[in-house]
């Protein structure tokens, strides 16, 4: 079980890598755009250097079109990396594919480096090769997770709860506390126009509760109705309110290591609280 722990910690850095990789590269791509000195090790080398070929090839044949090109294909391979890393955390196998694409930019970014005797080229390399190794430590430990059986993975999972539970933490129905109701009640944002993915689902007073989150929004939906968001991909700590027929609904995220905290309060009073990875 404790190996099981270690892969998932593993994944889970790789995960995180994979993400600063993809921010790095719009940050260098955007960078070169701007005509800058500066660039940022670790980035993907292909993004800028796509760009950076055809901005040389359209000066000598004195064509803007490929440097139009070179723009377009520089952005698509910069939303490639965030598109990676977006499924990555959903569907492992999306990891290795990643890492593949990874392995051959090191590749490319040494051999230009030798090529032309590009010194902070090889020194991007060495970071490189450190980002790399995680990520295959992380493609690995997917596949070794993949292999455990159902009822392992389900025992992880109920222990990771376990380990992380608060033991003072409040039951179901106790008073926490909460401010008071607002003297009128909050105006809808909008009704719901999409379906996201159900967090909280509960029944106060006659009126049907729901937080969702779907691409990087999360929504405080009563009643079939928007009346409080927050947006945001990676989630820091966030509070949604409003007061719905004399009710004051609260709704508090707390991130983790692991697994982030939600609950749900009305009036003050402990709704529903999950406990879901961050």
């Amino acid at each position: 079980m404790q190996r099981l722990l270690i892969e998932m910690r593993r994944y889970r850095r790789g995960l995180l890598d994979l993400f600063v990789i993809a921010l790095f590269g719009a940050v260098n791509l955007i960078l070169t755009l701007a005509d800058s000195s500066f660039t940022l090790i670790l980035s993907p080398f292909s993004t800028t250097f796509v760009f950076s070929f055809f901005e040389v090839l359209s000066r000598r044949l004195g064509r803007t079109v490929l440097l139009t090109l070179g723009i377009f294909l520089g952005l698509c391979l910069s939303a490639l990396w965030f598109f990676l890393w977006y499924y990555a955390s959903r569907r492992r196998r999306s990891l290795l594919l990643a890492t593949v694409l990874y392995g051959s930019d090191t590749l490319l970014l040494l051999g230009f480096s030798l090529r032309y005797h590009y010194g902070v080229g090889l020194a991007d390399t060495l970071l490189h090769l450190c980002f790399l190794y995680t990520l295959i430590r992380a493609t690995v430990a997917h596949g070794r997770l993949d292999k455990s059986a159902a009822p392992a993975m389900a025992e992880v999972e109920g222990m990771l709860a376990t380990l992380m539970e608060d033991p003072l933490a409040p039951a179901l129905g106790d008073t926490v506390g909460d401010a008071p109701a607002d003297a009128t009640d909050t105006p809808p944002l909008r009704e719901v126009s999409r379906r996201g993915r159900p967090l909280i689902l509960a029944e106060w007073e006659g009126h049907t509760l729901l937080v969702t989150r779907s691409y990087g929004l999360t929504e405080l939906i009563v009643d079939g109705k928007v009346y409080a968001e927050e947006r945001g991909v990676y989630e820091l700590a966030y509070t949604l309110t409003a007061t719905v027929g004399g009710h004051r609904i609260t709704v508090r995220f707390y991130p983790g290591n692991l697994r982030a905290t939600m609950t749900l309060l009305v009036d003050g009073v402990l709704v529903s609280r999950i406990r879901r990875r961050f």
